[in-house]
């Protein structure tokens, strides 16, 4: 899945952050990431988790939006 991060600055925050919660992620721009989320059965699954998990990212740096790209 990809991820874009409204402001670049924050991005290695969050790269930090997903490895540690066992995300496999890769910068592949900018302001994008790509991420495989762990122990997801399916793919509705996996985006689904990721989603919680940028939830509470945001809501821990608020005014940057990191959200999947459809």
């Amino acid at each position: 899945m990809t991820v874009h991060v409204s402001n670049p600055a924050f991005v290695h925050d969050l790269l930090a952050s997903l490895k540690r919660a066992n995300y496999s992620v890769l910068q592949v721009g900018e302001s994008t990431v790509e991420v495989s989320a762990p122990e997801a059965t399916t793919a509705e699954q996996a985006r689904l988790h990721l989603g919680f998990y940028l939830a509470n990212w945001r809501a821990r740096h608020p005014g940057i939006v990191a959200d999947i790209v459809p």
